[in-house]
């Protein structure tokens, strides 16, 4: 009976385990955009795959001498020839990026070191993204950045083309950070 007893207890904390786990690995998703891509206006085939055109650098200036830059942005680096294409006249320019926080190291609150990436928990939970889908931010002059782990951020900075690579992943690009803060906006 005993045994029994042991076995249903085990099944029982096994389906909570589970129950919980699902839920928690849904919350990251919720930060997810929804719906269709509101900026492509042209007609669609059937069969044919919505991708956006990336947008130069000109039509990224920002104000303060910071450039704004998207994932399709980062993507246009071939990170199997090192081909920098569009992306070389971004090499030691002031930068900002959206994306999430992978912290790589075991500080509660702040990191002076961290992966951004296009969607949450990449490199933890998931597959790495691709090389030229990763920052490798380093904080300058020893700052300290506050951990966001689901919640997408803006990080500023001096962007460099290199590869890093770490035990998570392989990075191209390495942001000397200057400042992070809450995402603005709905993230794309």
């Amino acid at each position: 009976m005993f045994g029994i007893t042991l076995v249903k207890l085990s099944f029982r904390t096994i389906l909570w385990t589970v129950a919980i786990a699902g839920i928690l690995a849904i919350i990251p998703y919720l930060y997810l955009p929804s719906g269709p891509d509101e900026r492509f206006t042209g007609p669609i085939d059937e069969g044919t795959a919505v991708v956006p055109a990336p947008r130069t650098a000109a039509e990224l200036q920002a104000e303060d001498g910071v450039t704004t830059l998207r994932w399709e942005n980062l993507a246009q680096l071939n990170y199997q020839t090192g081909n920098a294409g569009p992306m070389a006249p971004m090499n030691g320019k002031r930068v900002r990026i959206g994306g999430f926080m992978v912290p790589l190291e075991d500080e509660l609150y702040s990191v002076t070191e961290f992966l951004l990436v296009p969607y949450p928990q990449a490199c933890i939970h998931v597959p790495a993204p691709p090389p030229n889908q990763i920052v490798h931010v380093i904080m300058a002059g020893g700052s300290r950045a506050e951990v966001a782990y689901y919640a997408p951020i803006w990080v500023y900075g001096r962007l460099r083309i290199e590869n890093r690579a770490n035990i998570y992943a392989e990075a191209s690009y390495v942001l000397s950070g200057e400042r992070t803060e809450p995402y603005t906006g709905t993230y794309e």
